[in-house]
């Protein structure tokens, strides 16, 4: 007898008949309602004969699927998913953000998947066309209201650095740019 054929038996003896019921653990299931009669809940159980002869969904059923599945995909993510752009605070735009925020959540599609973090690319309205006008946001760090940006944007030894503040009321950010022109009050807000 092979150990896997004893052990079988070991279970089939320990057992308790089918007319006694169990002494420890929950009772015994129930067993399936047969096709075509009533399942415990009161519903006919499908089968497959129904499931193929049922009507397909309409193309607004499908759509509105696809809207509802894309709602509860896009209310995991975080409050900075998306794309967004800086500017002065006279209103000229100085950069244009697009940002992966997996909120606090593991991320399939990130750099590092399980360490939820923000991450950005950026461009540069004012030199469109320039290959260097665009580019990877280095680190992005969020501590509360408060949202360092760094990133290197035409001088690769000293990062551009944007601290800004959360506005209240609103999904806007406030603060300051620093960068080799030197510092530039600036406002954040979707784009």
């Amino acid at each position: 007898m092979t150990s896997v054929a004893a052990l079988a038996a070991l279970l089939l003896l320990a057992a308790p008949a089918p007319d006694q019921p169990a002494e420890d653990g929950p009772p015994p299931a129930q067993p399936a309602a047969p096709a075509g009669q009533a399942a415990p809940t009161g519903q006919p159980a499908p089968t497959i004969d129904s499931i193929l002869t049922q009507e397909p969904p309409t193309e607004d059923a499908r759509q509105a699927a696809v809207r509802a599945a894309f709602a509860a995909a896009q209310a995991l993510r975080g409050g900075l998913d998306g794309r967004w752009r800086l500017t002065t605070a006279e209103g000229e735009a100085l950069y244009i953000f697009q940002f992966a925020d997996s909120g606090l959540s593991a991320d399939p599609r990130s750099s590092t998947p399980w360490t939820p973090t923000i991450e950005g690319a950026w461009r540069d309205p004012r030199r469109e066309g320039a290959i260097d006008s665009s580019g990877f946001v280095s680190s992005i760090e969020r501590n509360g209201m408060v949202l360092v940006i760094r990133l290197f944007d035409r001088d690769n030894r000293r990062p551009t650095v944007i601290t800004l503040n959360q506005q209240s009321g609103g999904p806007g950010w406030s603060g300051a740019l620093e960068d080799g022109d030197g510092h530039h009050n600036v406002v954040m807000s979707p784009f």
